[in-house]
């Protein structure tokens, strides 16, 4: 496949996004602390972001923008989460904890019913499987008592929005962060959900056919720099946030050059954000 020629300024937050991929990756490998459970957090959650990143500036480079609004879902939520613990460790570690535990025995035995249909896994002897104290008490936090219906959200309740977590950022480490992640989501969130239900509007939206009819690419060079204008849009707005997950890092783990560093390339942002 061969790499088409592409805009500038897309072009250019491709090559930031890469160098803040970069610096995500410091924050996986800067003296790891198993006794540390925020540090191994952002460890466990970075090496998703970086592997999201990767596969993002890859379908950027392709112009393949359907995907790249799924691709950049994943990285806004999985940097919202890891924030989001960041803002209150010692409660929201225990409870992304505790979540995972009880996940991961429901797994050993799952229904799935769908009218007539019927498609069940189910380990051999899992009866035998002995429920300690802890695996009870988060199987119970996470089971609504009126129904008995598994709470499918981490947090422990049957609905904590990503909007709720980033005011709880917000709070916690300043609207200068905050800011990042509600731009983020603004230019993300919406038009990502429309794609990964893959809705008419969703499919319609990422050839250019959702414009104001004047405005809408017909020729293919027209569709191709749509597209690439977009997933400038989108780099631009996953820069800050990567950018902001690393301060938020820096400030539990301030590293004076790392610092630097960051600064750096947040101020480059700016700078191709104002040409």
């Amino acid at each position: 496949m061969q790499i088409p020629q592409q805009y500038e300024k897309l072009r250019q937050y491709q090559e930031a996004f890469l160098q803040h991929i970069k610096l995500v990756e410091k924050v996986t490998t800067e003296k790891p602390n198993i006794k540390d459970s925020l540090k191994m957090m952002f460890l466990f959650y970075g090496t998703r972001i970086i592997e999201s990143s990767d596969t993002l500036l890859t379908l950027s480079i392709h112009n393949k923008l359907n995907d790249s609004y799924a691709i950049s879902r994943m990285i806004l939520e999985t940097a919202t989460n890891i924030c989001f613990i960041a803002s209150k460790p010692q409660e929201l570690i225990d409870k992304s904890l505790e979540y995972a535990y009880q996940k991961m025995y429901r797994d050993l035995d799952r229904n799935l019913n769908i009218g007539n249909l019927n498609i069940n896994i189910k380990l051999d002897n899992v009866e035998s499987v002995i429920k300690s104290d802890k695996l009870e008490n988060s199987i119970k936090k996470f089971t609504n008592q009126s129904t008995g219906e598994e709470i499918r959200d981490w947090t422990g309740v049957d609905k904590k929005t990503i909007t709720q977590k980033i005011e709880q950022i917000t709070k916690e480490f300043g609207e200068h962060i905050g800011i990042a992640f509600a731009i983020s989501l603004f230019v993300i969130y919406r038009y990502s959900s429309e794609v990964l239900h893959g809705t008419t509007f969703g499919a319609m939206f990422t050839l250019g056919l959702t414009e104001l009819k004047d405005k809408r690419p017909i020729k293919q060079e027209e569709v191709k720099l749509f597209k690439e204008k977009e997933l400038s849009n989108i780099l631009y707005t996953l820069n800050l946030l990567l950018n902001a997950l690393v301060r938020i890092y820096l400030i539990k783990y301030p590293n004076e050059d790392f610092e630097k560093e960051r600064k750096e390339w947040s101020q480059y942002i700016l700078e191709i954000a104002n040409k």
